[in-house]
């Protein structure tokens, strides 16, 4: 038998949960991006919505019933697209689709501003319910999924991770962050940032949010901390934005390296030992840049 395909999976998703027919429903791209999901933008008769799928290895980076408790808390921010359905055993979800533009191409000054003003939004809500990210034990549940050995140069950072983290890092006041908010998970639209995927949300500093901005290019999160700011950043200031996207780096280099160790390369065609090791060489630059005087 030919196995299903995940756009008809999608549709077979979309028959029984928004009870149309296979005729009212078109498949009209996939989203690209991201290391663990299958996203779709479909129309479903005159409705816009995108769908996701877990891809093979993302469910064991993400608790969706987490997931789903922190979009709740969200929901009436209008910070992120509505959610229509979510099943927090399988993970499929289906949103609303805003029509906008992603930030990946060139920033633009009203565009850092929007961005921060959703941060500031987002950070400010109340706590209450919020799950924390906990960012060491989740490094070391993801340690546990890794079968090779991790090299001495990660537990090496790992451990001035920590030193920096329990002399300094700890004290910053924790709210609730998206926990990805890297330029391809933000939408412009009629003059709002919108964030998309909340999968890594949690309690958090909120300068983890600024330092994912600057997945692609650090200077990204720089600029967009001067906004969020309201002033040039100080020292001690960069240096708490460097610190968590130390951190980032460390746990992408974990992430690829399972997907790596489970054949997404050869199935994905991305080399996710080579990414694994590039966010280890950012990690040992940035350590570098943070202890320097």
């Amino acid at each position: 038998m030919k196995p299903i395909t995940t756009e008809e999976k999608i549709i077979n998703q979309c028959i029984k949960i928004l009870k149309v027919k296979p005729a009212d429903i078109q498949i009209i791209e996939r989203f690209l991006g991201g290391m663990s999901n299958y996203t779709y933008h479909v129309k479903v008769k005159n409705n816009y919505y995108v769908t996701r799928i877990i891809g093979e290895g993302g469910e064991v980076f993400v608790n969706r019933i987490v997931e789903y408790a922190h979009l709740s808390m969200i929901d009436k921010l209008n910070i992120t697209p509505p959610v229509v359905y979510f099943d927090t055993f399988s993970g499929f979800k289906i949103t609303h689709y805003i029509k906008g533009q992603v930030l990946s191409q060139n920033l633009t000054s009203n565009d850092l501003q929007l961005v921060a003003n959703t941060l500031h939004k987002l950070h400010s809500i109340d706590t209450k319910g919020a799950y924390d990210y906990a960012l060491f034990e989740r490094l070391s549940y993801y340690q546990s999924l890794v079968k090779s050995n991790l090299s001495s140069q990660y537990y090496t950072l790992l451990n001035e991770l920590t030193k920096l983290y329990e002399t300094k890092y700890y004290q910053y006041k924790k709210v609730f962050c998206h926990g990805d908010a890297q330029r391809s998970n933000i939408v412009i639209s009629d003059n709002q940032a919108y964030l998309l995927d909340f999968e890594f949300a949690g309690l958090n500093d909120a300068y983890y949010d600024i330092a994912s901005f600057g997945n692609i290019n650090l200077d990204d999160a720089l600029d967009l901390l001067a906004v969020y700011l309201g002033k040039t950043p100080n020292q001690e200031e960069v240096k708490r934005l460097w610190f968590n996207r130390f951190y980032q780096v460390l746990q992408w280099h974990i992430v690829a390296l399972i997907k790596h160790e489970i054949g997404l390369s050869d199935k994905l065609k991305i080399a996710f030992d080579v990414v694994s090791q590039k966010y280890l060489t950012i990690a040992q630059t940035l350590y570098e840049k943070i202890i320097k005087d």
